[in-house]
Order: structure tokens, then sequence, then C-alpha cells
């Protein structure tokens, strides 16, 4: 089983963030054929997550930016049938969802940092 660690640099990030962008623009665009959109998709969903889980981004700023992005989907696919809003509200779901992870395994905030 191929497992792939999710990127812990900010240029990493931004490569994921690349290929997560190309890989929406060959889904809407179709240049795969019918056959094999739904593994674009797979892609996409994975790329986001990781993008979303990794270390090497703030997971406040993800979790914010992965809601606006699937508001901004969702209001697209809302007004009228789009590709455009499928790709961004998957997105920005799984980037979401890859925020709320990372946030969570940061662990507890303390209140109060200086009693003992």
């Amino acid at each position: 089983m191929l497992v792939a660690a999710s990127p812990r640099s900010r240029t990493q990030v931004l490569l994921f963030l690349a290929a997560a962008v190309a890989a929406g623009v060959v889904y809407e665009r179709n240049l795969l054929g019918d056959d094999r959109r739904p593994y674009v998709l797979i892609a996409l969903a994975l790329l986001s997550f990781m993008i979303g889980a990794s270390s090497g981004t703030n997971p406040r700023i993800t979790v914010g930016a992965g809601a606006a992005i699937v508001c901004v989907g969702l209001a697209i696919v809302g007004t009228r049938p789009s590709e455009l809003g499928v790709v961004l509200s998957i997105f920005g779901g799984l980037l979401l969802t890859g925020g709320i992870h990372r946030l969570g395994r940061q662990g507890p905030v303390v209140a109060s940092l200086g009693t003992s």
C-alpha cells in the first residue's frame, strides 16, 4: 500500500497546491475523458486533505480558507450546475477537514501559561 506523507514545508505545500489546482483543471476541462474523471477527483481530494493536514501551514488559517472555499463552491453550484463549483466544494471541504485534523492534533490550549 502506498502512503504519502503530508507536506512539511511551505515549498512542499505550494507544490501540493499546484498539483491540486492542476487536478482541478484536468477534471473541469475533462482532458482525460469521462472514464478517468473519478480518479482525478480522488487525486484532488487526497492532495487537498494533505495540504490541510500539513505541518507547513497554520491550521487556523487553513480552516478559515477551507470554509471560505466551500462557501464559494456551494454558491456557484447553487446558482447553476457547474464543474468548477464541484471542484471548489470538494477541495475546500477536504482542506477544511485536514485543517481541523491538524488543529485537533495540536492538543488543548493551555489557558494560563504563567501559572504552575
